[in-house]
């Protein structure tokens, strides 16, 4: 945590403003989303969802739901835009793969689209309770 420069005469209540932004950044980076009910989501039929102003893309695989960011981050098109192949969905724009289980990106995709070193996309595996569908982020 960074502390305010303590000669100066505001510096305690400084200290105690980084400390309650710090929880505050801490506590909405793990909120707990209701993405829906569980009869909502068909195996293998994508979803795209807003949580918090930030696109995401939810697939029912087997028994788990899980999801990944909405947005290619080869040249950010709309991966819900895509196709569902198996636990891979393709990107529309440039058909880079993306895993939605494990969050693998295909290995031709990774040379021919990314430019610097990109091996995962980041992947959550919703949480299903009581019949409803939740995404702690």
């Amino acid at each position: 945590m960074a502390f305010a420069n303590t000669e100066h005469p505001l510096s305690p209540i400084m200290d105690v403003f980084y400390f309650v932004i710090s929880l505050l950044t801490s506590y909405t980076k793990n909120m707990r989303h209701l993405i829906g009910p569980l009869t909502l989501f068909e195996n293998k039929k994508k979803h795209k969802l807003m949580l918090n102003d930030i696109p995401y893309l939810a697939v029912k695989i087997g028994e788990g739901i899980y999801v990944i960011p909405d947005t290619c981050p080869h040249q950010d098109a709309s991966l819900s835009l895509g196709s569902l192949e198996g636990e891979e969905v393709v990107c529309p724009l440039h058909r880079a793969r993306f895993n939605v289980v494990t969050g693998a990106i295909d290995d031709v995709s990774q040379m021919l689209y990314f430019d610097g070193v990109l091996e995962k996309i980041t992947t959550h595996k919703a949480v299903i309770e009581s019949d409803l569908v939740y995404l702690d982020i």
